[in-house]
């Protein structure tokens, strides 16, 4: 499930993965975003960042691993965007 959370940022749900399952698949579609094409005459350059975490404790609850991935995410960006970081 894949939803938009408010301006330019949108949250993946990804069912029953592992954090290194997670982590590859958000980094095979940042990989794929970057070098898609719109069309057969010119590219034209968009990345993503990221942030992953996954629910590690049973009082896990969404909102508290979404709160992971946006800090993951915020990190990501600072270190200079186009890229996966993994939440803490």
């Amino acid at each position: 499930v894949v939803a938009r959370t408010g301006g330019e940022e949108f949250v993946a749900l990804l069912d029953d993965l592992a954090t290194n399952e997670a982590f590859a698949a958000v980094e095979r579609i940042r990989a794929a975003v970057e070098d898609g094409h719109f069309d057969d005459s010119r590219r034209i350059r968009i990345t993503i960042s990221a942030g992953v975490a996954v629910f590690r404790a049973e009082d896990d609850t969404f909102e508290t691993v979404l709160r992971r991935a946006g800090g993951a995410l915020h990190v990501a960006k600072a270190e200079g965007r186009n890229r996966v970081k993994l939440a803490a």
